[in-house]
């Protein structure tokens, strides 16, 4: 293999999928400008997607490797095949039918970057999530003291252990405090 086919085969396999996403979307763009339904033709696409893909995926594979699949993957995949893609596609399709088929392609280019900021917010959001509950524990625990402390008589200091709380029986200053 040659320099050229090493260097430049990855970025010609990528512009050539460009390629291919631009005729594919002129193509659904005219079919959905023809009157088809978009979701008629996310039927019709992935109907045709699994009459190719499947033959391939089934006669390809290893015939020695004992590969089986389990209901809980199988209902899993069936889930994702039955909204991750078409619901994508369906939204590609209204935007095909409202907008041109250049900004749709462009659409492609974005789904990586969308995704990695909605991941980072969605994260960012969890942090906060959980930074508030910690204070809302504090809070609450607080609160719980004050109302002990009202409760107790004014004469002895408040207590902040329970009574049938068990000491271990180490003197954790007894340390601190020798002469070593």
């Amino acid at each position: 293999m040659g320099i050229w086919e090493e260097e430049y085969s990855p970025i010609a396999g990528m512009v050539s999928l460009e390629f291919i996403y631009a005729i594919a979307n002129n193509w659904s763009k005219q079919a959905l400008l023809g009157g088809l339904p978009a979701s008629v033709f996310v039927f019709y696409k992935q109907v045709c997607a699994t009459l190719v893909t499947f033959p391939i995926a089934y006669f390809l594979r290893d015939k020695s490797s004992n590969a089986r699949m389990e209901r809980r993957t199988f209902m899993l995949l069936l889930i994702t095949t039955f909204i991750g893609g078409p619901l994508f596609q369906n939204l590609n399709a209204e935007g095909l039918y409202l907008a041109s088929a250049s900004v749709a392609s462009a659409m492609y280019n974005l789904v990586p970057p969308v995704t990695f900021l909605m991941a980072a917010i969605l994260g960012l959001l969890g942090a906060v999530g959980a930074i508030i509950g910690l204070y809302a524990v504090l809070w609450g625990k607080a609160e719980e003291m004050k109302k002990k402390i009202e409760l107790e008589p004014r004469n002895s200091p408040p207590s902040i252990t329970r009574e049938d709380d068990t000491s271990c029986g180490i003197n954790l200053e007894e340390p601190l405090f020798t002469d070593a």
